[in-house]
């Protein structure tokens, strides 16, 4: 992985936030709302393996690109899955969007 700016200070960080930031991105109400709909429209479990534990939602094409916090940019990841951006872009390749 490339270093690049960290999205608060600009601070080049290996993520998407350095070690200050890490952690203090501040997500209210709505984006609890709308992680579990994701959370349940993809039955609990990463969309890539299907483990059911340390599960997190996250975007198929990043914020940072343009991407929005629409259902059908968000899936289901283990953490695994979720840090290996390279490897759930691939995992998505050729996979079906699948309807909430």
């Amino acid at each position: 992985m490339r270093p690049r700016p960290c999205l608060t200070c600009g601070a080049l960080t290996l993520g998407s936030y350095c070690a200050a930031h890490k952690g203090t991105r501040q997500r209210g109400s709505a984006w609890h709302k709308v992680r579990a709909l994701v959370l349940a429209r993809d039955g609990y479990a990463c969309v890539v393996c299907r483990v059911s534990t340390g599960l997190e939602v996250g975007h198929v094409i990043p914020k940072r690109n343009g991407g929005t916090d629409e259902l059908t940019n968000l899936r289901t990841l283990c953490r695994m899955h979720h840090d290996d951006k390279g490897g759930v872009r691939r995992a998505y390749k050729g996979a079906s969007m699948r309807d909430p």
